[in-house]
């Protein structure tokens, strides 16, 4: 993971609200397939998914906030995914972009 860049703003209507912070990052997916058979996009997709499925809000609260609550607002994927589907030969890459909101 990489973080790209991050950006603080003061919540509006009261006074001394601390900054909140949005947090940027790329996640990056390599993957390697020694059969040569198989395309490196098979063994891709699944971890794609299970990175989504990480990220996705809790189904009672609605929210995911990687296990932190009272540091983290909100996690989720934002953009697109950048991805060369195997043209490496046995391997790929695949960039997930990610948005993190520190409270």
């Amino acid at each position: 993971m990489s973080q790209k860049h991050q950006e603080g703003a003061t919540r509006q209507g009261a006074v001394n609200l601390p900054v909140v912070w949005t947090l940027y990052a790329d996640v990056y997916v390599y993957v390697h397939s020694s059969d040569p058979h198989m395309a490196p996009a098979i063994l891709m997709n699944p971890l794609l998914d299970a990175i989504e499925w990480a990220l996705a809000p809790n189904q009672g609260t609605g929210v995911q906030d990687l296990g932190l609550p009272g540091m983290v607002e909100w996690a989720r994927l934002n953009g697109r995914v950048e991805t060369d589907e195997g043209v490496l030969g046995d391997q790929a890459i695949a960039v997930v972009p990610i948005e993190i909101r520190c409270i």
